[in-house]
């Protein structure tokens, strides 16, 4: 029983941190990466400010962005 909250609450994280990778993507090609703010990051993916910086600093969200860019023109998947 305690293993299925565990995954169930590793899901859910997961999912919010794809969300925040989705949202930056879309504002930095939409807006650049100079211009686009965490706080603008947190707006778009409706999370918190303080739950963006936990995935990352722009910096590094910007780098899992490029890593699912390449992922999904691995996979035939980029549009």
């Amino acid at each position: 029983m305690v293993s299925e909250h565990v995954q169930s609450r590793s899901g859910k994280r997961q999912k919010t941190e794809d969300r925040i990778i989705g949202a930056a993507a879309e504002l930095f090609l939409k807006h650049g990466f100079k211009a686009t703010t965490i706080r603008a990051i947190a707006r778009a993916a409706e999370v918190s400010v303080g739950r963006v910086m936990s995935v990352g600093d722009k910096d590094v969200i910007l780098v899992r962005c490029f890593d699912r860019w390449i992922g999904q023109l691995q996979n035939g998947t980029y549009t």
